[in-house]
């Protein structure tokens, strides 16, 4: 009985040491990492108990407010669907610090970007009870100079919340 003992604390006493040098050897090699913002999946539809038509009036007012222009635009009636999108926005050209405002709109990284810019797309549909479905989507690049240029970024959401609360304001609606 002593002799099982004896085996059992050998034992235990050699998976400590074992467990001790893996420590020592691997927290060197364990290196420090920063806290990153999570990346969440973007709400970027919105229904409206309104015509198409009212929203499809509703969102190009507010875009073309919001952005530097509409480059490309397109309603069908008979579709009940219309499309618009902005021309690229240089985000020091709405009075922000460039860099400082695409971390908050973008998951940048802390790269070195000096810039960006953002184009946006907007969809109107009408679903079922004729009410009305708006799609935003932002591209938003970070501009990291000559050699590199404009890199896509993913957005952060802040940017479609931003048309959406100004498209609700305009139609009176939640």
């Amino acid at each position: 009985v002593t002799e099982d003992v004896h085996v059992a604390i050998l034992t235990t006493g050699a998976i400590r040491v074992v467990t001790a040098v893996v420590l020592v050897v691997a927290l060197p090699a364990c290196t420090v990492t920063f806290r990153r913002k999570p990346i969440v999946p973007i709400d970027n539809d919105r229904n409206y108990n309104v015509s198409v038509q009212t929203c499809w009036d509703t969102s190009k007012k507010v875009v073309t407010d919001f952005t530097s222009g509409v480059e490309e635009e397109d309603f069908d009636p008979q579709n009940n669907a219309g499309l618009l999108v902005t021309r690229y926005a240089v985000f020091s050209d709405s009075g922000e610090n460039d860099w400082q405002y695409l971390r908050e709109v973008s998951y940048s990284q802390g790269a070195p970007f000096i810039g960006g810019r953002y184009q946006l797309t907007l969809t109107t549909r009408t679903v079922r009870g004729g009410a009305c479905k708006v799609r935003v989507v932002a591209r938003i690049e970070g501009y990291m100079g000559e050699e590199y240029g404009y890199q896509a970024l993913r957005s952060t959401g802040l940017l479609e919340q931003e048309i959406f609360n100004r498209i609700s304001a305009d139609l009176g609606t939640e």
